[in-house]
C-alpha cells in the first residue's frame, strides 16, 4: 500500500461500513510544531471527545511528547481520562466550566482543576479549601470581552481590590480567550491583550495564559506562559501552515443500481434526474453526526475522482451519482472519501457552511470505526465509539 508521509493515503484495509483513521503521529507532529513556535509551555485541549478523534489515545499520544497540562469541558470528560490510564495522575487536568456545587469532592478525589469562572465559583471552592485545611489548585479565568465564561468586569475589580482572596487557592494560572484569534489583524485581539494585561499587573509573579493554538500566530506577546492548544493539534489551518489535518473518513459503497430519466432519488422526491444515471448508495448518514448529508454540494472522493450527492440523505444512507465512471472501475465495497488528502477540512466546511471545527466535532459522535495509529505503517484497531 503507498503511504504518504503523514500515513496512509489509500482506504483502510478493513472491512466495515464507515471508518474513520486518527493519525496521532501526524497530532504529535502538530504539537511539536506548535510548541516549536512559541517557545513557551504548551497545553493540550482534548475537549469534546478530543475534537471527535478520541481523547483517550490523543491524550497518552500527546502525554508521550511531554505535554503535562490537559483541558477539557466538563466533570465527565475529566473523570473518563483519569480511569483511562492515559497519563500519570499528577498531571494536570482542568475543566473550562469549573466547580459547581456538589462536585467539589470529585475534583478532589480525582485530582482535578477547576478553571473558576465566576465569583460564585470563587467562593465555592475556596470553602472546600477551608474543609481540606490546604490551597487547592485553580485556573481563574477572566472575560476581556468575548462575554462567554469568565470573571466579568465587575468582579475582576474587587479582586484586583482584594488580591488576598486568591490566598486560598495554588494558582496555576490567570487565563482568559479571544474572541478573533482566528483573524490575525483584527483590531480587537490588541485590545482583550491590552485588557488583559491590564488585570495581571494586579497579579505579578503567577502564570498566565491567553491564546490556544490559532491565536498563538498573533505573537510572542500574545504567549505569556501557556498555549491552549486546540484545533491545531487536529486540523490543518491557513493559520499554521505546519499543522496538518490528522483525519480521514471513508464510507463504503454498498449498492450500485442505474435509473432511467425522470426517476426520482431520495426522501421527499426532491432530486428527479434529467438523463438516465448510475448510483452509488454509501453507508453513512445523519445518524453518523456528518454534519451535511444533505447539502448539495458535499464534496466527495471516489478513486480520487470528485463526485456528487443526489437527492437527501438519510439517516444511514447517501447517494451519489458515478455516471462518469466506466461502468466496471467502480464495484461494491469500494470507498467513498468525505474527509482527507482529497478533501481538506477547510474545503468541506466552506462547501456545507459551516466551521472546520463544527466538522471535527461531529465525528465523535458517529458510529465509525476507529483506527489509530502512530507510524503510518502499523495499523492499531481500537474501540469504535464516542470514548474512542
Amino acid at each position: 500500500m503507498n503511504r504518504s508521509p503523514h500515513g496512509p493515503r489509500l482506504p483502510p484495509p478493513h472491512e466495515f461500513s464507515v471508518c474513520l483513521e486518527v493519525d496521532l503521529r501526524q497530532i504529535r507532529n502538530n504539537y511539536r510544531f506548535i510548541q516549536s513556535k512559541c517557545a513557551v509551555a504548551c497545553g493540550a485541549v482534548v475537549k469534546a471527545n478530543g475534537y471527535g478523534l478520541g481523547a483517550v489515545n490523543i491524550s497518552s499520544a500527546l502525554y508521550q511528547e511531554g505535554c503535562k497540562d490537559f483541558f477539557v469541558t466538563s466533570l465527565d470528560e475529566a473523570i473518563l481520562l483519569r480511569n483511562s490510564n492515559a497519563f500519570p495522575k499528577n498531571i494536570n487536568l482542568y475543566i473550562f466550566n469549573g466547580v459547581t456545587p456538589n462536585t467539589e469532592e470529585l475534583f478532589y478525589q480525582y485530582n482535578l482543576i477547576p478553571v473558576i469562572i465566576s465569583f460564585g465559583q470563587i467562593e465555592l471552592w475556596a470553602n472546600f479549601a477551608k474543609i481540606k485545611e490546604k490551597k487547592l489548585p485553580a485556573i481563574i479565568h477572566i472575560d476581556t470581552g468575548i462575554s462567554r465564561t469568565g470573571l466579568c468586569p465587575e468582579y475582576q475589580k474587587i479582586l484586583c481590590e482584594n488580591p488576598d482572596i486568591l490566598k486560598a487557592f495554588e494558582i496555576k494560572a490567570i487565563m482568559s480567550h479571544l474572541a478573533c484569534a482566528n483573524k490575525e489583524n483584527h483590531p480587537y485581539n490588541l485590545v482583550q491583550l491590552n485588557r488583559f494585561k491590564e488585570f495581571i499587573n494586579f497579579f505579578p509573579g503567577y502564570a498566565y495564559s491567553l491564546v490556544g493554538s490559532v491565536g498563538s500566530a498573533l505573537g510572542r506577546e500574545y504567549h505569556f506562559d501557556l498555549i491552549r492548544a486546540g484545533f491545531g493539534l487536529y486540523g490543518s489551518t491557513k493559520i499554521l501552515p505546519g499543522c496538518d489535518l490528522a483525519a480521514r473518513l471513508w464510507a463504503r459503497i454498498i449498492q450500485i443500481r442505474d435509473i432511467p430519466k425522470n426517476t426520482y432519488v431520495g426522501y421527499e422526491a426532491e432530486y428527479k434526474s434529467d438523463t438516465a444515471k448510475r448510483l452509488a448508495v454509501i453507508g453513512i448518514g445523519y445518524a453518523d453526526f456528518w454534519v451535511h448529508p444533505n447539502d448539495k454540494n458535499l464534496a466527495l472522493s471516489l478513486h480520487g475522482k470528485r463526485i456528487s450527492p443526489l437527492g437527501r440523505g438519510s439517516m444511514d444512507l447517501l447517494t451519489v451519482d458515478i455516471s462518469d465512471f466506466p461502468k466496471d472501475e467502480i464495484k461494491i465495497g469500494d470507498w467513498v472519501q468525505l474527509l482527507g488528502p482529497d478533501i481538506s477540512l477547510q474545503e468541506a466546511a466552506r462547501l456545507s457552511q459551516t466551521t472546520p471545527a463544527k466538522i471535527l466535532a461531529s465525528l465523535g459522535g458517529g458510529r465509525y470505526h476507529r483506527i489509530y495509529y502512530d507510524d503510518g505503517i502499523s495499523w492499531r484497531p481500537s474501540q469504535t465509539g464516542r470514548s474512542g
